[in-house]
């Protein structure tokens, strides 16, 4: 059996000793959240005296269980959840009341820093073997045993090393989500709702009335691969399966089986162009997203390729994901062992766009550019978690 290393594997400049074993009630204290107190409110905000935060067990928002004009925890301190979802280590810097069995941990003394503390309870292993309802009382968190520098200022290296990182993910968190949030309400506005002719948000010099068509008037073929099985292999030209759409841009990033050269010539009906816009039939149903012929792909049997006829399919891309043409497709959705969609029953469904293809083009530049910013925010986030992981696991024994 292995030996637990002393040091860690990455660690700043001028630091050289062994980390050493500690339990966690050797350096903190452990307390257990009691009742709410008589006089709070169920809140998600603070209102007038009412100024103090009561968290109780939950991950993230959901631990905040209201606010109370007193508080019985009045230093820096961390909270994890002890019931239900267990861990999810939170620094809290203003006072506050914890209740339903939240577990509390104080250092105790400056010695140690909070921060530092918190990233290496990240790693903690807070599970037990209890049946029901998993949970994990005050004795087993005190008992909780993990590696520690007493270098202090190497403990304050770290803990804002990891506080900075952190601040950039929820930076990004944030910024791809409300881009999500103003995606979804350009989506609602600048394409007609319900029995509506023109979108309520337009372009600048446009006015005439949107028409209502039918897809299949729209549609000059349909790249079909239903039935078809291809063998696949660990590299080659890409198979394109749900997982890899409802972006505008394909995400090869997400792209695990391929096609050979042999498989690819052979065992498909149809084959993409460039302009057709991709559409899941199986599964989530009706998202969508754009084929660029500059990366030869194949479609799998839960996709099919909608090739457009007088209409830019970059405009029918996001046309297809507003909300009300979903709910069309929802209407004709068949529920089993995974939802589907008939090609047939979709191309009789009809859509409401512009004739002016100048205000098509616009209207798909305007959300090509949003859902590319979106797609960066969301990978950087991605990203930065990745980082996250894997200096937790390099920076602490």
């Amino acid at each position: 059996m292995s030996e637990k290393r002393l040091k860690p594997s990455i660690r700043f400049k001028g630091f050289t000793d062994d980390w050493e074993q500690r339990k966690l009630e050797s350096i903190a204290d452990v307390l257990t959240g009691g009742e709410p107190p008589l006089d709070h409110i169920k809140s998600k905000e603070p209102y007038d005296q009412y100024k103090y935060p009561i968290y109780s067990n939950g991950l993230g928002d959901d631990a905040l269980w209201g606010y109370s004009k007193e508080y019985r925890i009045d230093k820096p301190a961390i909270t994890f959840s002890s019931i239900g979802s267990l861990g999810s280590p939170e620094l809290r810097s203003r006072c506050f009341t914890p209740v339903i069995r939240l577990k509390v941990i104080i250092p105790k003394d400056d010695k140690t820093d909070l921060a530092y503390l918190k990233y290496n309870l990240d790693l903690a292993d807070f599970s037990n073997n209890a049946s029901g309802i998993p949970n994990i009382n005050a004795d087993s968190v005190k008992a909780i045993s993990f590696m520690h520098t007493q270098n202090r200022n190497e403990q304050v290296k770290i803990g804002n090393l990891f506080l900075n990182l952190d601040n950039l993910i929820t930076l990004h968190q944030h910024k791809y989500e409300k881009l999500q949030c103003l995606k979804k309400g350009l989506l609602e506005n600048m394409f007609p709702q319900n029995d509506e002719k023109k979108p309520r948000i337009r372009f600048k010099g446009f006015t005439d009335d949107w028409e209502q068509r039918k897809y299949k008037d729209l549609i000059s073929f349909v790249v079909d691969n239903r039935g078809k099985t291809p063998p696949t292999t660990l590299d080659g030209i890409p198979l394109i399966e749900i997982g890899s759409v409802g972006n505008y841009r394909i995400d090869y990033s997400k792209i695990d089986k391929y096609l050979s050269e042999d498989s690819f010539n052979n065992n498909l009906r149809n084959y993409l162009e460039d302009g057709d816009v991709l559409f899941s039939t199986v599964g989530t149903t009706g998202l969508t997203s754009y084929y660029e012929s500059k990366i030869r792909a194949a479609v799998a049997q839960n996709i099919i390729g909608l090739r457009f006829k007088n209409v830019s399919g970059r405009f029918m891309a996001f046309s297809i994901s507003t909300p009300l043409n979903n709910l069309k497709i929802r209407s004709i959705q068949m529920n089993g062992v995974q939802s589907s969609v008939k090609v047939p029953q979709f191309l009789e469904l009809s859509t409401c766009l512009s004739l002016e293809k100048s205000e098509t083009n616009m209207i798909a530049s305007l959300f090509e550019c949003l859902d590319d910013l979106v797609t960066l925010h969301q990978r950087k986030y991605e990203k930065l978690q990745n980082i996250k992981k894997a200096l937790l696991e390099g920076m602490f024994c």
